[in-house]
């Protein structure tokens, strides 16, 4: 969505006696699509292997109703695609 439209924002302020800063507006507009294109880069997503995908048991999306669960468990791990046994930081 895009919030409340600023035309009618700038309706409202101008029969309240006030002003909408558009100057103001358009510049943090315009630093909100810069951060949302930079946010855009980094969803680049991973495709899993068809095998490791077979050995896997379906997922219950939660997100919308819990920030974490407890039985959670990572069952791969990948380094450019492949298994590996450990990761190292």
């Amino acid at each position: 969505t895009y919030g409340f439209p600023v035309d009618l924002t700038s309706d409202i302020a101008r029969e309240r006696g006030l002003r909408v800063d558009m100057e103001g507006f358009e510049f943090a507009m315009e630093r909100q699509r810069e951060t949302a294109r930079a946010a855009g880069k980094f969803g680049g997503g991973v495709a899993l292997p068809a095998d490791l995908v077979a050995t896997m048991s379906p997922t219950v999306f939660l997100g919308y109703e819990a920030y974490d669960a407890d039985a959670l468990k990572v069952v791969a791990l990948l380094k450019q695609g492949r298994p590996v046994e450990r990761a190292e930081a």
